[in-house]
């Protein structure tokens, strides 16, 4: 009898299930109040016969429930910044985007509104910072090459154009495996932002080699795309790989300097702060080799505490001194003063926390963000 009940009992959850309804909820109600009527648990119940049977059944319509399929980024060819676009122009952004679009495909030439808009697109620091494997073309015999007329600009690919196709594949599988690995496309714009962040800290360390040399025999190194191929780099670079990954995910972000150092103008949801990835990389040995958060979110205040560099030499989208008479451009929002002092423990985005360890008060805290 108790045999043929519990059949009956998984069969009945099996037909609502068919039906549209919560397998689980209508399996856990039916259980409960059979084994009211059984007298005993059904994992006490011994299983014969015909119940293999119904395991079967059991079996079958588990599987044949939809997967749960996860939204993934793909590769955005098209990013700039729209400070940037405000200083260079749109036609040198749309002539930028041109030239991007051809040499995906291999093209030797692109269209231009202008001469000085082709000059503009072609410039290394637009190519570093929105079209980073084009790095790998940029030197003196590139810029001897280039040529407008018409219209049109030439690409100079000179003998390395199959060998730039190849690679700029790979980049772009490069950059959606990062962006797929450590976020999600449902995340907020802080939840972008802290998760790169950590993803950055976690796995780019400097280049002191670079740094000592960067003035004298290796300068001409630098660049945004040799961060991404090696992991390491300098501010510079670490600044462009943390920049660009942040226009993949639609979040607003500039690059900054100061006195001999570079970090990023981030802004989220309406307000902007200063995030210096090459100050986050986390020590190796120290605090757990956890990510450390003093340089996330800062104020114009807290960046100018936390490394020296004063407020009125914030420079922004290459224009150095010229930033301010240009820009109106402050960080004066001060919500994660929380992570002063602290480093990065855990993110829960269901709930809206961020759990770190403060080095203060010795504790390890929660902090509820705003999505």
């Amino acid at each position: 009898m108790k045999k043929r009940l519990l059949a009956a009992v998984l069969l009945t959850a099996i037909s609502l299930s068919a039906c549209g309804k919560s397998t689980g909820n209508a399996l856990e109600e039916i259980i409960d109040s059979s084994e009211k009527l059984l007298g005993a648990p059904i994992s006490e119940i011994a299983f014969e016969d015909d119940t293999d049977l119904v395991s079967d059944e059991i079996e079958k319509v588990i599987t044949e429930e939809e997967p749960v399929v996860k939204e993934e980024f793909n590769f955005n060819p098209h990013v700039f910044s729209d400070r940037d676009v405000i200083v260079w122009g749109e036609d040198a952004r749309d002539a930028f985007f041109n030239m991007v679009d051809a040499m995906r495909k291999g093209e030797d030439t692109f269209e231009c509104a202008s001469e000085e808009a082709y000059y503009t697109a072609t410039g290394g620091r637009l190519i570093d910072y929105y079209f980073p494997v084009a790095d790998m073309l940029v030197n003196d015999e590139y810029y001897d090459n280039l040529s407008y007329e018409n219209g049109v600009g030439v690409i100079p690919y000179l003998d390395k154009k199959e060998e730039f196709l190849e690679k700029e594949k790979e980049f772009e599988t490069l950059v959606t495996d990062i962006l797929n690995e450590n976020v999600r496309t449902s995340y907020s714009e802080f939840e972008i932002a802290l998760s790169l962040y950590v993803y950055i800290s976690q796995n780019y360390t400097y280049d002191f080699d670079m740094r000592d040399a960067m003035y004298t025999t290796r300068g001409d190194e630098i660049a945004t795309y040799r961060a991404f191929t090696e992991g390491q780099g300098i501010c510079q670079e670490l600044s462009g790989v943390y920049n660009y990954l942040l226009l993949q995910c639609g979040v607003e972000s500039d690059v900054m300097t100061g006195p001999d150092h570079q970090w990023n103008f981030v802004n989220i949801r309406g307000k902007d702060y200063h995030i210096d990835p090459t100050f986050g990389l986390v020590i190796r040995g120290v605090a757990d080799n956890r990510t450390p958060l003093d340089y996330f979110m800062m104020t114009d205040e807290d960046r100018e505490y936390y490394g020296g560099f004063p407020i009125d030499e914030f420079g922004i989208c290459g224009l150095g001194d010229e930033s301010r008479d240009r820009f109106d451009f402050h960080a004066t929002d001060e919500s994660f003063s929380p992570f002063r002092f602290a480093y990065f423990i855990e993110m829960d985005t269901d709930k809206n926390i961020v759990t770190y360890f403060d080095f203060a008060s010795e504790e390890t805290r929660q902090f509820q963000y705003v999505d």
